[in-house]
């Protein structure tokens, strides 16, 4: 399990014949009384798990509800996460659209830019879930990877 003061996540590896994969779960609460999380300390922390995930072997794969607004790039916390992704080699890749019901893009897939050929279609699904949060399906090419 992946623990910060700031948020909660899980990692598991897996593989195929040729190559590793990481992937990393994360869930960052929204600031509330009984989460006084904030989006400057989990940026610290976030910037952390990079540098020592930055360290192992395998394709990153990081995905979760990030409680970020990536569809407002010109606010503060979502550019800093934006460039905190830029300066690890990292991108962003659900569409900018609302993957919560109440709207905005929170909930992200972040995967290296030179990782791409292993990817396919990536959607937000709004339909099946009982959540507030809607589906977000990333075809992952194990194949031909």
């Amino acid at each position: 399990a992946v623990v910060s003061t700031q948020s909660t996540g899980t990692e598991v590896t897996f593989e195929n014949s040729r190559e590793l994969f990481r992937l990393i779960n994360v869930y960052r609460p929204p600031y509330s009384k009984k989460a006084p999380y904030t989006q400057s300390q989990f940026l610290l922390e976030f910037k952390d798990l990079l540098e020592d995930i930055g360290n192992k072997v395998g394709k990153l794969l990081v995905m979760g509800d990030f409680n970020f607004h990536m569809e407002r790039p010109t606010e503060f916390y979502p550019n800093k996460l934006q460039k905190l992704l830029s300066d690890f080699d990292l991108q962003q890749i659900v569409p900018i659209e609302p993957t919560h019901t109440h709207g905005g893009t929170l909930d992200l897939v972040i995967v290296g830019k030179e990782h791409t050929a292993s990817l396919g279609d990536i959607k937000v699904i709004p339909d099946g879930t009982s959540s507030d949060h809607y589906l977000v399906r990333l075809d992952l090419n194990l194949e031909g990877s």
